[in-house]
């Protein structure tokens, strides 16, 4: 997990939870997965020994890691993840279906809608 700008408390890492690595002004993506697709998400994922054992243990981290953000300020927005979509763009990237990807696609879907909701307010 590592997160844009200054944070004056350490950046928590949550086995399995992907966070934007560079996201905008105080606003941090979570790579958002569906119980429904969580099975199928596992098989198309290289570093899949490295997810949780279960939907129940990630969602449980990924909540963790979405209020320790928040706590610190951040605004948290759940990437609710497009299983086909994401692989296009993984493919269009040349990109494996890892943390990595997981982490780019996360921060830039997040960094999109939050200036998309900034623009409409001004």
């Amino acid at each position: 997990l590592g997160l844009r700008g200054r944070i004056s408390a350490p950046v928590p890492v949550l086995r399995g939870v992907v966070m934007a690595s560079r996201p905008t002004d105080r606003a941090a993506g979570i790579f958002w997965i569906r119980q429904a697709d969580w099975a199928r998400y596992v098989t198309l994922c290289i570093d899949r020994s490295n997810l949780p054992a279960s939907y129940e243990k990630w969602l449980y981290s990924a909540n963790k890691a979405a209020q320790t953000f928040a706590r610190h300020g951040w605004e948290i927005v759940k990437v609710e993840v497009d299983l086909d979509a994401f692989l296009v763009w993984c493919k269009r990237r040349g990109l494996d279906v890892d943390g990595k990807a997981r982490t780019e696609y996360a921060n830039e879907v997040a960094a999109a809608q939050v200036r998309a909701r900034d623009h409409t307010k001004h």
